[in-house]
């Protein structure tokens, strides 16, 4: 949940660009919502692979095995980051 905390500002941030751009030319705020989605493509194709395959992983060793909880998150990172 603190990822999600510490990003909504992000998204007001997106709020204010928008209305920015509203008063340039034609196009401005189409080119903002493409840049946005560029921007979490990344995201789209890397993190939420790697969530969908990991998650029933770690939701099955929190029960008790920690060990092997914090070792599979620590190569599921390194990996992610290499």
């Amino acid at each position: 949940m603190a990822p999600r905390v510490l990003g909504s500002p992000c998204a007001d941030q997106l709020l204010v660009n928008t209305l920015l751009a509203s008063g340039l030319i034609v196009g401005s705020i189409s080119s903002l919502n493409y840049a946005w989605l560029l921007m979490l493509l990344p995201q789209g194709i890397v993190a939420q692979a790697v969530a969908t395959a990991a998650f029933p992983t770690f939701a099955a060793l929190r029960r008790g095995r920690y060990g092997e909880l914090r070792h599979t998150v620590s190569s599921t990172l390194r990996g992610i980051s290499s």
